[in-house]
């Protein structure tokens, strides 16, 4: 029996990809490191673990590192994340 569904996994790699491109655009905008930021993604990796899906955390933080994102802002001013390269 499976602990979750193929859409929960889904939606959980969708999260912590969110959480890389959030860190990955903080470090390439401020030039600095933020908790919060490793917190979610230690917290998201345990997740992972639990689930036998370890690998695919480490495949999702390797593509991200190897990017770089920034961060701007809809008119309305909700965040968005843009990929520099």
């Amino acid at each position: 029996m499976e602990l979750i569904s193929a859409e929960g996994k889904e939606r959980i790699k969708s999260v912590y990809r969110n959480v890389c491109i959030a860190e990955n655009a903080f470090k390439n905008d401020v030039g600095g490191h933020n908790g919060n930021f490793e917190q979610r993604k230690i917290a998201i990796g345990d997740v992972f673990q639990a689930l036998g899906m370890i690998h695919e955390a480490r495949n999702i933080e390797n593509e991200i590192s190897n990017q770089t994102w920034t961060r701007s802002y809809h008119a309305d001013g909700r965040i968005k994340y843009e990929l520099v390269q």
